[in-house]
């Protein structure tokens, strides 16, 4: 029997069928726990960002009666002749796209526009500080932007990243 394996023309030396069932085994359970790690992974970050997305949903809300507060002082600013109408102009048009985009990280792009054209202006506002409810909401939303970054960290979620790119959102600051 050893001799007809021997003199068998397709036998390949020195592997036999127990080594190779062995390799595809062993192959097969690396890539069963590969994806096992990978999904783990996914549905963890899908949480943490699920966490972010609702947080925001309760910054947002925040915001918008920020942002309707600020634009009475521009309107009242523009009308005194203090603030120039391109600045005002520009001010609008973001406060628009804010309100009328859906997607949290596009209208967290737009909040951001927003804050950064008031930072920049010339002329007094009156008070831009922000109510105890939004700094509530916006520390809130700054956690679980740190607590997504952390896991965005991780090697499962950075194999992720690879394939479907996921934000990496800095922390939200609001002009005072």
């Amino acid at each position: 029997m050893i001799e007809d394996r021997i003199n068998e023309p397709n036998s390949i030396p020195g592997l036999s069928g127990k080594r190779v069932t062995l390799f595809v085994l062993f192959g097969l359970l690396g890539i069963g726990t590969a994806l096992t790690f990978t999904m783990w992974s996914y549905s963890s970050l899908n949480r943490v960002r699920e966490e972010t997305r609702l947080a925001w949903r309760d910054l947002a809300e925040q915001l918008t009666w920020r942002y309707r507060r600020l634009e009475q002082s521009v309107a009242s600013a523009v009308d005194a002749g203090d603030a120039p109408i391109a600045w005002a102009e520009r001010f609008r048009l973001a406060i628009d796209r804010y309100r009328t985009t859906v997607q949290y990280v596009d209208q967290y792009a737009t909040a951001r526009e927003v804050e950064d054209l008031l930072a920049n202006c010339d002329f007094d506002l009156g008070n831009l500080a922000p109510t105890p409810e939004l700094e509530h909401e916006l520390t809130r939303f700054n956690e679980c932007l740190a607590n997504e970054r952390h896991q965005l960290a991780k090697p499962g979620s950075l194999f992720l990243d690879i394939f479907l790119e996921f934000p990496v959102l800095p922390a939200m600051k609001l002009t005072q």
